[in-house]
């Protein structure tokens, strides 16, 4: 079977706006878990302690041949009560001087010492789902009509 050039073009548009809708659905999908996983975790760190940046720890993280570093943060601080805890922060950062120190209030999990949170991180970290958000219903809103008008290509 031989494809018109019409039908090559409706099955092109057709492949896009799928992959559009699939992408709008993922990045949605995306900012949701975020936003629960946030809401959970600010639920669960709910007593306050002044902290200590002892130092930092790097991984290393790419694809094939370009790799990036990511500097995470070690704390050490005292719980209501009493115990000294050290533990990693889970927001990394591009380099050792932008991780927050050397003393930053924390909100930590009396249930789960080594879990805690910066305030401060959560701020900037609070924009990110809503943009995720964003991202996928404008992917949605272009995919969702490009499909339609590669149906209907293909079928005409």
């Amino acid at each position: 079977m031989v494809l018109s050039a019409g039908q090559i073009v409706g099955l092109v548009v057709l492949i896009f706006g799928v992959a559009l809708v699939g992408i709008g659905i993922a990045l949605t999908a995306a900012a949701r878990h975020s936003e629960n996983q946030q809401a959970e975790l600010d639920q669960r760190c709910n007593a306050s302690a002044e902290a200590e940046l002892v130092g930092t720890v790097s991984r290393t993280s790419g694809f094939s041949d370009d790799n990036s570093i990511t500097y995470y943060g070690t704390y050490s601080f005292v719980t209501q009560d009493g115990v000294r805890v050290q533990a990693h922060n889970e927001i990394g950062y591009g380099s050792p001087e932008d991780v927050p120190g050397p003393f930053v209030t924390i909100r930590y999990n009396p249930d789960n010492l080594a879990q805690f949170i910066i305030p401060q991180e959560q701020e900037s970290t609070a924009t990110v789902a809503p943009a995720l958000k964003k991202a996928g219903v404008i992917t949605l809103v272009l995919g969702v009509p490009l499909t339609v008008a590669g149906v209907v290509i293909l079928v005409v």
